[in-house]
């Protein structure tokens, strides 16, 4: 069964840390320690607190779930989500109004491929409705970001007609409705994507393509417009330009006053790479650690920089 790259199998773990890189909990979830428990995202909710989107093992399939927790990390409510054939989470945002949008894959039982997944929850994980996105072909969704004017965007792997790698771009209005879709070329086969909202109406995306230490893997940054049109596309390169070594994972993406942030592993460590929105330009990148086992961006080191790269501290965990 297709599984994203990206997913472990193991119970969730959760770890919250401070401005001040206090740790303020750390937790772990699952239903026991014979299902696999998948997390592919979080989102902030209202109060504060935070809800997990993921996949539970049922016995030879893996079912979707989300899970809202306190400020504190303890358990609020659980909604599991049987409407929904086998698949795999990738990603959820806060909706505009309550509730949630996610996305994902799931099984489409007529041809037995996948179909990228638009999920709509109410404030308390209610199941509203789903929509999917797709051909014949597997397409997958993997990132999910809600734009200015209200409609959401999901980004994710798919093919060509020539059967060439490929991500897609599909936007949602409010009510689920389809209202563009695009296809672009990738030097691979598209194994996850970061999306993030910018100030401009538009969004940005960073896409990596590659499987392993054993095959090229390539890294892409773009600039959509308001109208969902590419304004600016940037090449990291299928080697580190920084230091030389394969990129191997792809990390958060967060959008700044002047462009997108995001965070790269590769063989010889981590790296913080700060684009410019106008034209794609590097303004800085910063790297984390030396070797690839102590420079995980998201959990062997942690740190808080300011808008030059320099950081205020960091925490070993």
């Amino acid at each position: 069964m297709f599984q994203p790259k990206r997913f472990l199998p193991i119970l969730v773990f959760f770890l919250t840390i401070s401005l001040q890189a206090q740790i303020l909990f750390e937790r772990r979830y699952g239903i026991n320690t014979d299902n696999f428990e998948y997390t592919g995202g979080a989102a902030l909710a209202p109060d504060g607190g935070m809800v997990l989107y993921g996949n539970t093992e049922q016995g030879h399939t893996l079912q979707f779930f989300l899970q809202k927790l306190d400020t504190s990390g303890v358990e609020v409510w659980r909604q599991e989500y049987g409407q929904l054939a086998s698949g795999a989470a990738a990603g959820v945002v806060s909706a505009d109004g309550g509730g949630y949008w996610a996305t994902g894959a799931v099984l489409n039982p007529a041809d037995g491929s996948y179909d990228a997944l638009l999920l709509r929850t109410d404030e308390n994980g209610n199941y509203l409705w789903h929509k999917t996105y797709g051909n014949q072909a597997t397409d997958i969704g993997l990132a999910i970001c809600r734009l200015a004017g209200g409609q959401i965007a999901v980004l994710g792997s798919t093919t060509m007609p020539d059967n060439s790698a490929a991500h897609f771009q599909a936007v949602f209005d409010p009510a689920g409705n389809l209202v563009h879709s695009a296809s672009f070329a990738a030097d691979n086969e598209v194994v996850d994507i970061k999306a993030t909202a910018t100030s401009d109406g538009g969004y940005a995306a960073v896409v990596f393509a590659g499987f392993d230490f054993f095959s090229q893997t390539s890294v892409r940054a773009i600039k959509y417009n308001a109208a969902y049109a590419q304004q600016w596309s940037g090449s990291v390169g299928s080697m580190s330009i920084y230091t030389g070594s394969n990129i191997t994972d792809l990390f958060d993406l967060k959008a700044t006053s002047t462009g997108v942030l995001f965070c790269l592993q590769t063989e010889a460590g981590a790296h913080l790479v700060h684009r410019a929105n106008g034209n794609a330009a590097v303004l800085w990148s910063k790297r984390l650690r030396s070797t690839y086992t102590e420079g995980r961006c998201r959990a062997a080191l942690c740190k808080r920089y300011d808008r030059r790269g320099v950081p205020f501290f960091s925490l070993c965990l």
